[in-house]
C-alpha cells in the first residue's frame, strides 16, 4: 500500500496534480522545492545568528559590565543584560518574561519562516528584511533560553539622550526595515 493508495487526494488518475496534494501534505519539503532562494535566505539567517552569538560572546569576555568604553562620540560598548524586551521593557517583572519573551520569539520565528517560504524570487527586498529580523529574533531566543536574559552592548547615544544599549541582531532588525518600507 502506497502513500498514494492510503490517500485518494493524492492519486493522480482523477486529474489531480500530485505536486499540488504532495505540497499540501508536506508542506516544509515541498516548499524548499518551490522557492529555491528559501536556503538562501535561511542561510542569511544563520549567519546573523552566528554574527550576533559570536559578538556578545566577545562582549562577555572583554567588557566589564555596566562600564562604557567609548569608541567614537555618540557610540559606546556598553556590557548590559536584559531580561525585559526593547528599552527594558517588562525587565523588572518577577521572571515570568523570560518564558514569555521565549514564547514570543518562537512564534515570531515559526511565522517569520513561513512567511519567507510563501515569497517569490522577485521579493527579494522583503526577504532580506525578513531573513534580519528572523536571525536576531532566533538569537534572542537563544540568549534568554540559556541565560535568562539577552546580552546587549551597543550603546548609541546623542549628548545626554537616549543613552540604551542593544546588541547586534538588534541593529540587523532596524536595517531590515529600511529595505521593506522603501
Amino acid at each position: 500500500l502506497s502513500l498514494h493508495d492510503a490517500l485518494p487526494i493524492c492519486h493522480p488518475g482523477e486529474g489531480r496534480d500530485p505536486e499540488t496534494y504532495r505540497y499540501w501534505l508536506f508542506p516544509l519539503d515541498s516548499g524548499f522545492r518551490r522557492n529555491d532562494e528559501m536556503s538562501k535566505w535561511l542561510g542569511l539567517s544563520v549567519v546573523v545568528i552566528v554574527l550576533d552569538q559570536v559578538t556578545k560572546y566577545l562582549a562577555e569576555a572583554r567588557l566589564v559590565y555596566a562600564e562604557p568604553l567609548a569608541i567614537v562620540p555618540s557610540f559606546n560598548l556598553t556590557l548590559l543584560y536584559n531580561p525585559g524586551a526593547a528599552f527594558s521593557f517588562l525587565s523588572d517583572a518577577s521572571g515570568w518574561q523570560r518564558w514569555f519573551f521565549v514564547a514570543i520569539s518562537l512564534a515570531a520565528s515559526v511565522f517569520l519562516v513561513f512567511w519567507l517560504r510563501k515569497l517569490g524570487p522577485q521579493q527579494r527586498m522583503l526577504a532580506l528584511a525578513l531573513s534580519l529580523v528572523l536571525g536576531g529574533a532566533i538569537g534572542n531566543l537563544i540568549d534568554r533560553l540559556l541565560l535568562g536574559h539577552v546580552v546587549d552592548f551597543i550603546q548609541v547615544y546623542y549628548r545626554d539622550l537616549d543613552r540604551k544599549s542593544t546588541r547586534l541582531n538588534s541593529s540587523h532588525t532596524d536595517i531590515s526595515r529600511m529595505p521593506s518600507s522603501a
